[in-house]
């Protein structure tokens, strides 16, 4: 009897988490819908809520849309702003609903179109973006003369793990090196050893293979990954881990992959 009134109960309070869950959702529903706003930006037309034009405080957009200023629409309701609806697209679409998942196209003369109109809405996270976005993007090249890669002739490197001593086949070494704020995409290193401080302190880094195959680091080193974009970065396949420590506080991991044992446990974040 008492275990049939334990089950009713807990019944009882998963029916009732749901519906609140599902009435804070049609609140939120119902705050978008009630909070229509919309724009002509050079002719186009966009439609968005009053809490989308306002999420990112100390804008132009926000303080519109603040309350504390008379904005008077047009006829049909619709308030205009003289600039370039296209950029527009990315700022309301991609940006201030999407925010850091936003899609940034990668086109230069889009970006800087795109960068002007950042920067008169006064919407600096995503003028610091493109900013990184604009700079010339490291090859395979320039990041292997960075780290200062020396040929290991396929040389036999002893590391110490947890478990004891591994002899491991390397064929270059790579000492430290700095890429803070600098652009890397479409990179892969392999058969590589890693050893000392490596920052890459907000820089991007987009679809990178950077330790992918047979990569390894050496006792104490560490890398820096705080405030960078590390879009589908692999860290698949390294070894050394216990011994090193990889800093991402505040990172963008979106599609990153950790396919080594224990490495999560070992992140910073």
């Amino acid at each position: 009897m008492q275990a049939e009134l334990d089950k009713q109960r807990l019944e009882l309070e998963q029916e009732r988490l749901a519906l609140g869950a599902e009435k804070k959702l049609m609140e939120n529903v119902y705050q978008f819908q009630s909070s229509q706003v919309t724009l002509d930006v050079g002719g186009k037309r966009f439609k968005t809520s009053l809490s989308t034009l306002t999420k990112e405080p100390n804008t132009m957009l926000a303080a519109m849309f603040s309350g504390r200023h008379k904005l008077t629409p047009d006829q049909e309701g619709a308030y205009f702003i003289d600039r370039d609806g296209t950029h527009f697209q990315h700022i309301l679409i991609n940006f201030l609903r999407d925010g850091d998942k936003a899609y940034i196209p990668n086109e230069k003369h889009i970006l800087e179109g795109l960068l002007r109109e950042a920067e008169l809405y006064q919407l600096q996270r995503l003028s610091l973006l493109i900013e990184k976005l604009l700079k010339p993007q490291l090859s395979q090249k320039d990041v292997e003369s960075q780290l200062n890669l020396r040929v290991y002739d396929d040389s036999a490197y002893c590391l110490r793990t947890d478990g004891g001593s591994v002899i491991l086949r390397v064929s270059s070494l790579a000492t430290s090196a700095t890429f803070d704020f600098g652009v890397i995409c479409n990179v892969t290193l392999s058969n590589t050893l890693f050893r000392g401080w490596f920052s890459f302190y907000g820089s991007v880094l987009k679809n990178v293979f950077f330790f992918f195959r047979n990569c390894y680091f050496g006792e104490c080193s560490m890398m820096d990954f705080t405030e960078a974009d590390l879009t589908n970065v692999s860290f698949c396949a390294c070894g050394g881990l216990q011994s090193s420590q990889l800093t991402m506080i505040g990172a963008t991991r979106d599609g990153v992959s950790f396919h080594v044992t224990g490495l999560k446990e070992q992140l910073v974040f």
